[in-house]
């Protein structure tokens, strides 16, 4: 249809005839993509696949596609129908995105400073740690992962004025270092200087840094 030709770059009659994986799929993932074909042709449902298409020109681009069979037609042979979206641009993104978040993490767990990630309510982010903070606390990301930062790490005298530092922070404060007692996983009280700063959006989330 038009929408693949002016992806591809493709006229209908260059691809008339030849088997979709090899007119359209780079190498590299041509056998998933016959295996998906075969799979859908003997009555499967693989479901939505991911493939890297070459166009006319050499680019590379990635496509969300799926397989379905076509409704028979009596006197035709079976026909299978590949209709796909390009998603170049989104799996690009993400894949800075993540880029970036491994620099960040390799950054955090090169220093021996303190770190985690809160929301405004306090609550830790899915891999909230860094190894200096693992280490000191006793607690992996998987033990404390969107648990409350105060009722976890702060002693209980404390924990409404964490709170209301890392709210503050939350609504554009500047970050002042404060010292409070800490509670690690066996229970010792650690004595703390600490600051609350808001960071850039994250996958569209907001996070601090405490």
């Amino acid at each position: 249809n038009l929408p693949l030709r002016e992806l591809t770059g493709y006229a209908q009659y260059e691809l008339d005839g030849r088997q979709f994986w090899d007119a359209l799929v780079a190498p590299e993932d041509r056998a998933d993509a016959e295996r998906v074909v075969n799979e859908v042709a003997a009555g499967g449902d693989p479901g939505e696949q991911q493939s890297r298409w070459l166009t006319k020109d050499g680019r590379e681009v990635i496509v969300a596609w799926t397989c379905r069979p076509m409704p028979k037609v009596t006197g035709e042979e079976p026909k299978l129908l590949v209709s796909g979206t390009d998603v170049t641009e989104r799996v690009r993104h993400q894949e800075q995105i993540q880029r970036e978040r491994d620099l960040m993490n390799a950054v955090a767990n090169s220093t021996q400073t303190l770190l985690s990630l809160v929301d405004a309510d306090a609550k830790l982010s899915q891999m909230p740690l860094n190894r200096a903070m693992s280490e000191l606390t006793g607690y992996s990301d998987e033990e404390v992962s969107r648990k409350s930062f105060t009722e976890t790490f702060i002693v209980p005298e404390s924990r409404r004025e964490v709170a209301d530092v890392i709210a503050a922070a939350a609504a554009g404060a500047p970050p002042v270092e404060r010292e409070t007692y800490w509670v690690t996983r066996d229970g010792r009280r650690v004595l703390v200087a600490w600051t609350c700063t808001k960071l850039p959006p994250l996958d569209g989330n907001d996070y601090l840094s405490i």
